[in-house]
């Protein structure tokens, strides 16, 4: 059996507001993130995130997943980024993508939605990129 993958990507420009990540690269709109028809769980979420520091504070991020293919109640939020400093211009950004090693129960058939939000301060707009690896 082979992995299926699925990514989205997009800004997150204010704080506390759940955000639609609902592009690919140059897909504008992108085909719907639908679970296949043999995939049972996302055994892994490959993100990387990074903000522009347009704003002096400290910030973390969430990942949302959510919709009928997400077998949990109320979908899943994911830790997945944190980032600040005390001048604008020094904002520490995470270099590298965050491998989180899950175990997400998906519903064949079922579409799943991608949301980010910043919480803390708004630092600025933070671009998030989510991969789901589904097995």
């Amino acid at each position: 059996m082979t992995s299926q993958y699925l990514t989205r990507e997009g800004d997150v420009t204010a704080v506390d507001t759940k955000t639609a990540l609902t592009t690919l690269g140059s897909e504008s709109s992108p085909a719907a993130a639908i679970v296949e028809s043999d995939k049972r769980e996302i055994t892994q979420v490959i993100v990387g995130s990074a903000a522009d520091g347009a704003a002096v504070g400290s910030a973390s991020f969430i990942l949302r997943l959510e919709g009928n293919g997400i077998a949990v109640a109320g979908g899943v939020a994911l830790t997945v980024g944190a980032e600040g400093g005390t001048l604008a211009t020094t904002n520490q950004a995470q270099a590298q993508a965050l491998v989180l090693d899950t175990s997400i129960p998906v519903k064949p058939g079922g579409t799943i939605s991608f949301f980010a939000e910043m919480m803390g301060a708004d630092i600025g707009t933070v671009r998030i990129a989510a991969t789901l690896v589904i097995e």
